[in-house]
């Protein structure tokens, strides 16, 4: 989803941040166009932190541009997030959850991102929102099955075991 949206939109780079529906799950963190120094920056800073909680929260994107120097902390991002220009943010929603954000950072060959581009965006993500919720709910009931065939073993070990009991008794 990142290059995809990276390349479709044409920017500097992309971050994903998705976390798992399920309790046990962990976070996803998918970066492209980035250096690893910046990834590692990423990586550690809160997925809800600054305006990635706000459009999580409102489940709606956002268009920010950040003047030189590209102060972070100017545009309400943690002191820690990467320099950048300009940034599109969108969250990645199905029509119930909330399940992550994708940012774009710095427009290629322009100041700042669309409208346009916003609205492109939004749906690509609302799109990857239902994508990944289809995918949770395959794994939850792939678990579901999964215990439903231990039970059933169980079970048939039990049964097998009063069977023999029985008969022995029957003797």
């Amino acid at each position: 989803m990142c290059l995809g949206a990276r390349y479709l939109l044409g920017s500097r780079a992309a971050v994903l941040r998705a976390r798992q529906k399920d309790p046990d799950g962990q976070a996803s963190f998918v970066t492209v166009g980035l250096a690893e120094a910046d990834v590692e920056l990423l990586r550690k800073l809160p997925p809800d932190a600054g305006p990635l909680g706000e459009v999580m929260r409102e489940r709606r994107a956002r268009r920010i541009v950040n003047p030189p120097p590209g102060d972070p902390a100017a545009a309400g991002f943690p002191i820690d997030h990467p320099a950048f220009r300009s940034a599109l943010l969108a969250p990645i929603v199905s029509l119930h959850h909330a399940y992550g954000t994708i940012m774009l950072i710095d427009k290629a060959g322009a100041a700042a991102f669309t409208e346009e581009e916003e609205r492109i965006l939004s749906t690509y993500a609302a799109q990857a929102g239902r994508i990944y919720e289809n995918g949770s709910l395959y794994l939850a009931m792939e678990r579901s099955a999964e215990q439903l065939r231990l039970e059933i073993g169980e079970r048939e070990r039990a049964a097998a075991e009063l069977r023999e009991i029985n008969e022995t008794l029957e003797q």
